[in-house]
């Protein structure tokens, strides 16, 4: 029953992701794009994401979320973009000790939106190669879970906005680091 009731897990997220992929491709054309107050969208999808955290002793934490970071964006698609980083941090990215960081700082004419953890990590060919639908990596396919298609929301939700998505290895050790840029709100916009 256990077996079952995961499997039916599995294929109601690969259902909502396959849905979301659908409404991306085709959500161009009515985007409702405005100014949203980044940091607080992390600030709510971060404390949302906490007790998943705590569940899986993960160490989850946030930096740079001082009020006034502005971006020129869509609420729900920010909130999906965030929600699958942090979704594929806790799959895949727990390392000992377990710790993931969401950062937010600006880079004008962007502000940027990280997640970095401390697991595996991936080298530039799998990290472009991962941003397809249907791609994984090594432990996605090893854990048998996911379907390959959070990250190519994710890249395709953030050029929605006029942003992109990078993935590195992290500089300061094992870990992945994914960065989305977003462009920055005009002050006089509203």
């Amino acid at each position: 029953l256990e077996g079952i009731a995961q499997a039916e897990q599995r294929a109601s997220r690969t259902v909502d992701q396959l849905l979301a992929l659908a409404r991306a491709a085709e959500g161009g054309i009515a985007l409702s794009v405005q100014t949203v107050a980044l940091d607080a969208v992390v600030r709510d999808v971060v404390l949302r994401c906490l007790p998943r955290a705590d569940a899986l002793g993960v160490d989850l934490g946030a930096q740079g979320l001082e009020p006034g970071t502005q971006v020129r964006g869509n609420t729900a698609l920010i909130e999906g973009i965030l929600h699958n980083l942090l979704d594929n941090a806790l799959r895949y990215g727990r390392g000992h000790p377990p710790q993931i960081t969401v950062a937010l700082h600006c880079e004008p004419p962007y502000a940027v939106l990280q997640v970095l953890d401390n697991g595996p990590g991936v080298d530039a060919e799998l990290a472009c190669h991962v941003q397809q639908r249907w791609a994984q990596g090594a432990p996605g396919l090893a854990l048998g879970q996911g379907a390959g298609l959070g990250l190519s929301i994710v890249a395709r939700y953030a050029q929605l906005m006029g942003g992109r998505l990078a993935l590195e290895g992290s500089a300061h050790g094992p870990g992945l680091v994914a960065s989305v840029w977003l462009p920055l709100a005009d002050p006089a916009a509203p």
